[in-house]
């Protein structure tokens, strides 16, 4: 007979959930490796692995927790839990409160990514014949999240789905590498306006797809993009001839430009010219920009500032709002430090060709050996992935946020 000590399964969920967050957040962080991720991995697990077991008791305890705090983590733990079990019933409750919160979709999705293909396939199947365009959508996440082809076509689901189906097809396309759904992905590109969302990612997919034409729309529309506004500036530096590239950036850092500096930084980290880097190296004595200039630095040079202790210990990046921002997390870079650097690199003489992480974005073979390094950073990986699949459309876009463990 087991013996459960009291207060232990909820101790189990309560970290579970919580590590859970951090691991979906280290994921995409500029802070963490892959085996620093791995690490966090194993911590999630020891906790998930008590709950996996546990019964009734277990998927009654997690269930409760996700109704008092409908968060990510808890969803995720509520649905994986559910999903484990093979129980449908509660499965469909997650799933129909999926529509109207955020946090547990997010949080849904992150369970249908973690089991193995196998055991989410069939649910996955039936979600994406579902009527509703939330299931149908979460279906398309899932099959994304595995790179698996769905069994439905995307087409119909890109052209006229609603604008949140339609932003998740097209994402789901271009991790899949389906390039024959450019058509309708360009298509719909070209008539939504109805959403930020829809307009960023048919823009990102299409260049994932190796078209960066419906990436140049979003030079009209960049005001009216919100959080998408500065991917959609780095997303623009990699679409556009490195010339033009060069005279729009430049207008963005006009007095009159109503695009904010950390905006245009990532447009310069997107465009990879170290003609930039004095610019660049300028931005970090701002107190409000060193954070972005430093990213910006590093993804252009592959200089990492805190292993060649060309930061500043104890400082981050200050708004005067008071309101966090994410650059905020970022080290500040000692710029006096990052400037001798920069001065005794050879990279200072390799003219206008796009860098990346210190690479010719053209050297295939180098970004590759990059994105398989344990010690690049995932945010990197990310970008890496994304970088090459835009290069040679048609495959599939490696997956970094993959289950490790």
């Amino acid at each position: 007979m087991t013996v459960r000590i009291p207060g232990i399964l909820e101790e189990h969920a309560e970290d579970a959930a919580f590590l859970w967050m951090l691991r979906d957040q280290a994921a995409l962080a500029p802070d963490y490796d892959r085996n620093e991720l791995a690490e966090l991995e194993e911590r999630l697990v020891a906790h998930l692995d008590p709950l996996l077991a546990g019964g009734e008791e277990a998927r009654v305890l997690v269930r409760g927790q996700w109704l008092d705090w409908p968060e990510p983590g808890e969803s995720f733990l509520a649905g994986l839990v559910a999903l484990q079990a093979g129980d449908l019933e509660r499965v469909n409750e997650i799933v129909a409160t999926a529509q109207s919160e955020d946090p547990v979709d997010r949080g849904f999705r992150g369970a249908l990514a973690w089991l193995p293909f196998e055991q989410v396939s069939d649910l996955l199947a039936d979600l994406v014949t579902r009527p509703a365009d939330h299931e149908c959508g979460l279906g398309l996440a899932g099959y994304g999240a595995h790179r698996m082809p769905p069994p439905s076509a995307m087409g119909t689901a890109i052209e006229e789905g609603s604008a949140r189906l339609a932003a998740r097809a097209a994402r789901t396309a271009a991790q899949l590498g389906l390039v024959e759904l450019l058509p309708p992905i360009r298509a719909r590109a070209a008539r939504a306006l109805e959403d930020p969302d829809l307009v960023y990612w048919c823009a990102w997919s299409a260049r994932v797809l190796g078209d960066g034409a419906p990436s140049l729309r979003l030079l009209d529309r960049l005001e009216e993009l919100d959080v998408w506004r500065g991917p959609a500036c780095g997303l623009l530096g990699t679409a556009m001839d490195p010339a033009e590239a060069k005279a729009w950036h430049q207008r963005l850092l006009q007095s009159d430009s109503p695009i904010p500096i950390e905006d245009a930084l990532q447009a310069a980290t997107g465009m990879g010219q170290v003609s930039l880097i004095p610019w660049i190296l300028d931005q970090m004595s701002d107190s409000r920009l060193g954070g972005c200039a430093g990213d910006a630095f590093h993804r252009i040079t592959g200089a990492d500032l805190v292993d060649l202790d060309l930061v500043i210990e104890g400082a981050g990046s200050e708004d005067d709002s008071g309101d966090w921002r994410p650059q905020d997390d970022l080290p500040l870079p000692d710029p006096e430090g990052c400037k001798v650097w920069w001065d005794s690199s050879p990279l200072a003489d390799v003219g206008n060709q796009p860098m990346m992480l210190g690479v010719p974005k053209t050297d295939r073979s180098a970004l590759e050996g990059l994105l398989d390094a344990d010690h690049t950073s995932q945010r990197d990986r990310y970008d890496l992935a994304v970088e090459l699949a835009s290069a040679q459309p048609g495959g599939i876009l490696t997956e970094v946020r993959r289950r490790l463990r």
